[in-house]
Order: structure tokens, then sequence, then C-alpha cells
């Protein structure tokens, strides 16, 4: 919490997520998603402090959660390519300041990619046997393929915010609770707080990017472009996104 903002704030985001329906269920299952919700906090966290302190064993330690990032959820590598894109974007900014800059850049840019290889060969070492496996269930389910529609966005910030979707996703089933479906109710308290989660974390943002940039751009790319990347990627391929695996990486 102190690396990624304040330790009051950690304190908050702790009480929130305690009460958030997603994360209690995520939380309490034996499945990749609860080793998911430790990873990409670890993972923001041991970046920004190789960032600032440069040393191996924080490299280190970043390539050990990105491996385990993979090996809980194989469809979170949209974070772990935003990530590391927005911080490759990043270096590469700092890097032309000046001659230090070059030299002191440099090495961390190294360490790195070298760090970010390694893991990659892990998880590949692990992952390999399963892969043709997987490739043949998506082509081969029907109920695996069509991309989402637009309104996915709207369901996922939802889900992610209050715990429910925005539209009814099973009209027919009393316990299949939706914003719209409270707000005919008469209901607008999970409108009211979808909106507000979203204006507490664009001010967030704003704040933490008035006191640490880079944090701040690593959050950007957690919390915005990696959905973005995921939504996308699902609609040019065809292929489902379910919204409770996106939501897990949320």
């Amino acid at each position: 919490a102190r690396t990624l903002g304040s330790p009051d704030r950690g304190i908050l985001v702790m009480a929130v997520a305690a009460m958030h329906p997603w994360m209690v269920r995520y939380g309490s299952e034996g499945r990749g998603h609860s080793l998911l919700l430790l990873c990409i906090p670890l993972l923001l966290c041991f970046l920004i402090l190789a960032l600032q302190r440069g040393t191996w064993r924080h490299w280190l330690a970043v390539g050990a959660v990105s491996m385990m990032f993979m090996w809980a959820l194989p469809g979170a590598i949209f974070w772990l390519i935003a990530i590391n894109a927005v911080l490759g974007f990043w270096l590469a900014a700092f890097w032309r300041r000046d001659i230090g800059w070059m030299q002191a850049v440099g090495i961390q840019a190294k360490r790195w990619m070298i760090i970010n290889g390694a893991a990659a060969l892990v998880f590949w070492l692990l992952f390999a046997p399963l892969f043709n496996q997987m490739r043949a269930t998506l082509s081969e389910i029907p109920a695996l393929a069509g991309g989402p529609s637009f309104s996915w966005l709207l369901d996922f910030w939802s889900l992610a915010s209050v715990g429910m979707p925005w539209s009814p996703q099973n009209p027919e089933s009393p316990v299949a609770l939706s914003v719209i479906g409270e707000r005919i109710q008469g209901n607008l308290l999970p409108m009211i707080l979808a909106g507000g989660f979203f204006i507490a974390v664009v001010v967030g943002i704003v704040r933490s990017w008035i006191r640490s940039p880079a944090s701040a751009t690593l959050l950007i790319a957690a919390a915005v472009i990696a959905p973005l990347t995921a939504f996308l990627t699902a609609r040019v391929t065809d292929t489902v996104m379910h919204l409770w695996y996106a939501v897990s990486a949320a």
C-alpha cells in the first residue's frame, strides 16, 4: 500500500475488497483466480521497487510473480502485455534524457528483458504440453465462439465496481441481479455506486500521477489498457470473453 499509494488507502481498499461479492467468491476458492488476486498487486509493487532501486533481487521478484501470474490464469496475459508495454514506453522515454540516464536506464532495461524472457521460458516449459489441447478446445466447441459486443465493457465495469452486470444476463432468474434491473425495481444504489467508483478511480489515477507518474502509468495499464486489449482481441478473433474471468483480473 505504501508503494502504490499510502497505508491509509491500502486499508480502505482492503475494507472495500472484503465486501465485494467477486472478491469474496474468488478469494475463498482454491482456483487460479485466487492466486491472481495476489499476483497483480505484487507485480505492480515489485515493478515500482525495481524501477526505484534497480536491484537484481527486485527484478527477480518481478520475474517470479510474472510466471505465477500466467500460471494462475493464462488468459490474464493481456494484463502482462499491457503493463510491460507501458513500462517499455516509459523506459524509452527516459532513456534519451542524457548520458547518465541512458546508462542507468539501459541497465534496467536489460534486466527487465532478461527477467521477462526467463519467466516466459519457465512458463512455456510448463504450459507447452497443454497448448494443443487448449487450441483444439477453442476451435471445436461452438459455445466458445462469438466475440463480445460493446455492452461487454459496461458490464465489465459494473461487475468490477458493484459486483453485478449492468444489463440483465438472465431476466428469468430472480437471483440474477443487474444494475438496470435494480433501477427498474426502484433501487438506484448500484447505479450510484458504479458512478461513484468511476469517479474515485479517475481521481485516484490523477492524484497518483501527481505523486508518482511511474506508479500512475502502471495503474492505468492494469485498470484501463489491459481490459480494452482483452476486449479488442476477443472481438477480432471472434472468441468468447467471459466477464467473470476478466473481472478476476481487474
